[in-house]
């Protein structure tokens, strides 16, 4: 199922190449920070690493839409390593968020200069351990996604 949303994540890279006139052999440094971003945005809503407040985590709905923009990311990087093939990852982990956090931003350098399918597997599985952890299945996560998806080319129609 998850192996789907390469397609139609391929659907609006293709879409937002075209429309902006952009040249995706140049768009490498740009997605690997939007996804650096995205990723700490989601660190953000979930506030594992604020040892120093007592505020609660955003609502479930707020995260999970984080989560998924980090998954458009996720995929496109995946679309330029030609499609390294996923499944759903169900795995217990004794790591706490941060600690995954930190995993991911590791290894989103890693590939980004080595360009691994092996490095971008264990990224991917990475992430969804945090999923896992934040209490979404792969439905949530599948569901979200495709309705994220729907958001950006909304976006897109309105010059976004």
């Amino acid at each position: 199922m998850i192996n789907e949303l390469y397609d139609i994540q391929q659907e609006l890279n293709d879409r937002i190449v075209k429309e902006h006139n952009l040249d995706n052999t140049t768009l490498s440094n740009d997605r690997y920070m939007a996804l650096l971003v995205e990723l700490g945005e989601l660190a953000n809503e979930t506030r594992c690493f604020k040892y120093w407040s007592l505020k609660k985590p955003s609502p479930k709905d707020v995260i999970i839409e984080e989560f998924s923009d980090v998954l458009h990311f996720l995929l496109t990087i995946g679309l330029d390593l030609e499609r390294p093939n996923l499944s759903f990852y169900d795995k217990a982990t004794d790591k706490n968020l941060t600690e995954l956090f930190l995993s991911m931003y590791g290894d989103i350098n890693i590939i980004r200069n080595l360009k691994s399918k092996f490095v971008y597997v264990r990224l991917y599985n990475t992430f969804m351990l945090i999923g896992q952890s934040l209490g979404f299945d792969e439905k949530d996560i599948y569901n979200s996604y495709l309705e994220k998806n729907k958001i950006n080319h909304k976006r897109q129609d309105h010059g976004y």
